[in-house]
């Protein structure tokens, strides 16, 4: 694969990341309100399947970027970003076994 356009990927995934994790932290309603009108976040019922949209999308992406940038990470030519994906997967992996004991 071109360099370039793995790490265009790259940046890309993490984008969608930072987008979920917005997305999750406003309740999942990032993308119907703006940000900077916090009381428009609270929990209603007119926008109960707005949220639900949001949260899923936002669960969406974060099990796609947790696949995809370890991928891409193993597919660049450094050695430290392929220590870097290394890490990353030992990371999620550790994260799932205690959020699947507790």
């Amino acid at each position: 694969m071109n360099q370039a356009l793995i790490v265009v990927l790259i940046f890309i995934f993490l984008f969608i990341a930072a987008l979920a994790y917005y997305t999750k932290a406003t309740g999942g309603l990032f993308l119907a309100r703006m940000p900077w009108k916090a009381s428009d976040y609270e929990p209603t019922e007119e926008n109960k399947t707005e949220r639900q949209v949001g949260l899923a999308f936002s669960a969406f992406a974060f099990k796609l970027c947790a696949v995809a940038l370890p991928l891409l990470l193993f597919f660049y030519d450094s050695v430290v970003t392929k220590i870097l994906g290394g890490l990353l997967v030992i990371g999620i992996v550790i994260y799932r076994f205690q959020t699947k004991a507790s």
